[in-house]
């Protein structure tokens, strides 16, 4: 009577000749997830992002999960546009973009925040300032920045 040995393999483990090279077309792609409960219509997508996002070259669109995407684009001009202009909104529903991380599966990604300018409308006197500007933008999230040009019309 024999004992088979069956090895543990990890199946995260992939052989290095394999692995992408450092210089490949991750520093022109972008992950997009889409915050919409139903699915999206994929033909849709790529045609209505294609016209806000006025590049000037081609880009390339894969589905890799439930409204989840792969932008590759032709130039780095074009992938720091789309990236750095949003939010951007498909069909009113908020679409994140994120640079790719190389070690994680799209799937495994976490899309938790997007930037956003607030602006505050109808305002007392005594909350026009930078420091009543922070406070009332931490009740909303991380303030990254305050624009008090408002006090040159008071």
């Amino acid at each position: 009577m024999g004992i088979g040995f069956y090895p543990i393999l990890n199946p995260a483990f992939v052989p290095d000749d394999v692995l992408l090279p450092r210089n490949s077309d991750l520093s022109l792609s972008l992950l997009g997830k889409v915050f919409n409960p139903n699915k999206v219509v994929f033909h849709a997508m790529r045609a209505n992002v294609k016209f806000p996002w006025n590049l000037l070259g081609e880009f390339f669109v894969r589905e890799v999960g439930f409204n989840l995407y792969s932008f590759l684009f032709k130039c780095l001009e074009d992938r720091r546009k789309v990236s750095k202009d949003g939010p951007w909104w498909f069909e009113k529903h908020l679409m994140v973009l994120q640079d790719v991380d190389p070690f994680l599966r799209p799937e495994d990604m976490t899309f938790y925040s997007q930037v956003f300018w607030v602006q505050l409308h109808q305002m007392s006197f005594l909350v026009l300032n930078s420091m009543a500007g922070r406070v009332l933008g931490k009740r909303i999230g991380e303030v990254l920045n305050v624009d008090d040009r408002l006090r040159r019309f008071i």
